[in-house]
Order: structure tokens, then sequence, then C-alpha cells
């Protein structure tokens, strides 16, 4: 544990690998003190920081228990950055309590849990920014992807309502919405998906596969989790920070995303088909 620094202390959830991790390493190489967290504190390699601590945010008492260190040894923090998220895909006719559950608790409760521990120390000092790490998925629920997006777009709300509440005490509250990023996060995802997906009597069953395939042919170029830490650094040296920040290199995507939704859910479709088709004459008879 290295000796307490004077500066800017940040508190980032979810620093184990991809994001996290990225934007940790960023923050500390920047002139941050870093507070890096995750529910297995010894995943976290790598990370210049000052001090890991055990967080799993879906448990009060962990959360309660972490910012309570951090606000013994630092006086508290300037900058809470809510990263650990969860997914997990089905249609939503599939989608069970318990996985729905999970997907809230982390990726929407848990964030509450931390802004709630975090807010009334910034507030008392007039000054602190909080950045949520939504998706694309909060703008756009693509098939099978209806639980993990219906957390990310309640999340997109929170933030918003957020911002507006803390801006007078001179807290800033961010969005970055992530796209397709090159992390474990897909594997994780794929890991948790799998008894779903893998049940040939769904009558999904045709569909998920088509999904995945199509999937896995176009994201091979996705770029890596270094593009949100840069995104995230930017919005903290603004002067004044956007609302939300979109993080897709495609411009592809980009403009997609901007298309009214039904001709975007028409498109998507469209592309889908076009891939099942190709497939199909490039599969021998």
């Amino acid at each position: 544990m290295k000796k307490s620094e004077p500066g800017r202390v940040a508190l980032m959830t979810g620093c184990g690998s991809g994001i996290g991790k990225a934007t940790a390493i960023a923050l500390a190489a920047s002139g941050w003190t870093v507070v890096a967290t995750g529910r297995k504190p010894q995943s976290i390699s790598g990370v210049d920081a000052a001090l890991t601590l055990s967080l799993d945010v879906t448990d009060s008492a962990s959360v309660r228990s972490a910012f309570s260190t951090v606000s013994e040894r630092f006086g508290g923090i300037d900058l809470l950055i809510n990263n650990a998220g969860f997914g997990a895909e089905a249609a939503v006719e599939e989608l069970s309590d318990e996985s729905l559950s999970e997907i809230l608790e982390t990726n929407l409760f848990g964030t509450l849990r931390c802004m709630r521990a975090a807010i009334p120390g910034m507030r008392e000092r007039g000054s602190g920014a909080i950045i949520n790490i939504g998706s694309i998925a909060g703008r756009w629920a693509a098939p099978f992807g209806g639980g993990y997006a219906a957390s990310k777009s309640a999340l997109a709300s929170l933030t918003e309502a957020a911002r507006q509440e803390l801006a007078p005490f001179g807290i800033k509250v961010i969005l970055v919405e992530p796209g397709p990023i090159a992390t474990g996060f897909k594997a994780r995802l794929d890991e948790l998906s799998a008894s779903v997906r893998g049940n040939r009597g769904s009558p999904y069953y045709p569909a998920y596969e088509l999904r995945e395939a199509y999937m896995t042919s176009v994201r091979n170029t996705d770029p890596g989790p270094e593009l949100v830490a840069a995104t995230v650094l930017g919005a903290l040296a603004a002067k004044k920070p956007k609302a939300r920040y979109l993080v897709a290199s495609d411009p592809a995507l980009r403009l997609l995303l901007q298309l009214p939704q039904d001709l975007r859910s028409s498109l998507f479709a469209s592309s889908v088909a076009a891939f099942s088709r190709s497939r199909a004459r490039k599969e021998p008879a």
C-alpha cells in the first residue's frame, strides 16, 4: 500500500479488466490518486493505484466499508467512476426474473449505491465529478439484449436527473456510452447466456445462432478499452463537459444511432438477413 498522496482522488469500480483497468491506468498516469476497486482485488494488476479495495456494488455493506476506508485514508474523493457492469442475453420471453434482477442490481442499483456514498462529501466541499459508464444499449435495445439495455437506459435517466440536481452544488455528472469495445465482457456475457442461447428447443434458437454469427463477423475490428479511457480523460479536462459522450469509432455505427428507431431496426434486420443469405451461399449443400 502506497503512502497517502495529496491531490485529486478518484475511486473507480470494476477495475479488474477491460474499460475499468484501462481507465484506472490512464487516470494514474495523468496524476490522479487512484483507488482501484473490484469484487476480486487480486485481479487488479498493472494499475498504479494508491489503494486497492474489495468492493461489491451489489452489497450495501461492502460499499459503505470501501467508502469509509477511502474517507479515513484520503479525506474523501474528488471523482467517482461507476464502471462495474454485468450482462446476459436472452429473448424477453426467456429472460428470467433472476437474470434481470442480477443485471439491475449491478448496473443500476450498484451505481446508485456508490453515488449515494460519494455525493454527501462532494456536496459539502462544493466540488466533484461522477462519471457513469453506460452503453449504446441505453440508446438502442438490440434483439436479445433487452435486459442489459433496460439497465443502461435506466442508468442514463438516473444520470441525467442527477446531473441537473447536483449542478448547483458544483458537482459534474457525466454519462459515457461505449459502443462495441474489445474486452472480456463479451466472453463473460456468452458464458452467462449459454444455457438460454444453447437450448435447441427454444423457438428463438435459430435467431440466437444467426445473430451470434453475425455479431462475431462484424466485431473483429472493435477498438480497445483505451478509447474509452481517453474519452473519460477528455471529459475531465473539459471546462464545460458534455452531458453524454458516445464512444464509437465506427462512423457507420454513429450514423445508425442518429436514425429514427424504426429505420434503425429495419436496417439492422436487413443487415442480418443479408449476412444470412451470404452465409447460406458459402455453406456446402
